[in-house]
């Protein structure tokens, strides 16, 4: 058949959710022993190619194919005795976060909803939540400010303040995957950008049965590290398969609304998206 390539000018980044297929009455009793240890499966799912499976293959889709926990904005206020850090999540399906903090500063007094939490040790301290929203509260105690406080790296959003003033731009070093650490402080040269944001966005559809969209967006943020929403993102007559937000060693949590649109929680840097659609019609 012969191929059409077309590059178009407008943005398109999905996540979707996994479809919910009817159960027949006889075998609604047994949905809670099937589901056991899959209740991820009811979380916004993002259709990778990864694993091997199909574009779009939700039965074949992993644990990591989904998004079930939805961080809010970290704040932590440190001045020379501890800090004080709060903290809004979205839990779709009951499972571990993570928490701020390392095995010399371990998060003390924690509270969700106030009520007092366990901590554990899981490769840096987490802690369980049921599905949900969910407040947290915890607290850090030193004799002398550090110089930095590990932070997870999944949380792309912390407001930070340091004996009572508020430090922009943030300073973060990558210690690990998961980690990293936030200089509790800024340096004298250190300059604060203004919030910008700039988008290359580039599409390609082939004509082939079905039709095929991919859209490629490049993002060019600097200034604090904060949510953006755009959309609705997704142009009428196609459906997702599969998104690619993997770029070098960066991962900036992304979802999609029940209006169709999307949070991105971006950093200052560069990042791409890649997402791939098919025509629902010729």
């Amino acid at each position: 058949m012969r191929a059409l390539t077309l590059l178009l000018g407008s943005l398109l980044v999905v996540i979707v959710h996994a479809a919910e297929p009817g159960t027949p009455a006889a075998l609604d009793s047994w949905r809670t022993w099937v589901l056991k240890d899959q209740e991820f499966r009811a979380c916004p799912m993002i259709v990778t190619m990864s694993n091997g499976a199909g574009p779009g293959s939700v039965s074949a889709a992993t644990q990591a194919d989904f998004i079930c926990q939805w961080p809010g904005t970290l704040n932590i206020v440190a001045d020379g005795e501890g800090a004080m850090i709060s903290q809004h999540w979205l839990i779709e399906a009951d499972g571990w976060v993570p928490l701020p903090g390392s095995r010399e500063h371990w998060p003390q007094q924690v509270l969700v909803d106030g009520r007092t939490a366990a901590v554990v040790d899981f490769d840096g301290p987490k802690l369980w939540l049921g599905k949900g929203d969910h407040e947290l509260h915890a607290r850090f105690a030193w004799g002398h400010r550090p110089q930095s406080l590990r932070v997870p790296a999944s949380i792309a959003r912390i407001a930070l303040s340091v004996d009572g003033k508020s430090i922009q731009p943030l300073q973060r070093v990558a210690v690990s995957e998961s980690a990293a650490d936030l200089t509790l402080g800024r340096g004298a040269s250190a300059a604060v950008e203004a919030d910008s944001l700039e988008l290359h966005v580039y599409r390609k559809f082939s004509d082939n049965v079905p039709g095929r969209l991919t859209t490629l967006i490049r993002f060019s943020v600097s200034g604090q590290s904060r949510e953006e929403v755009f959309g609705p993102v997704l142009p009428a007559g196609y459906a997702p398969l599969s998104l690619d937000s993997a770029w070098g060693d960066q991962a900036w949590p992304s979802r999609l609304d029940d209006e169709g649109r999307l949070h991105v929680q971006v950093q200052p840097g560069r990042f791409e998206l890649t997402l791939e659609a098919r025509a629902l019609a010729p």
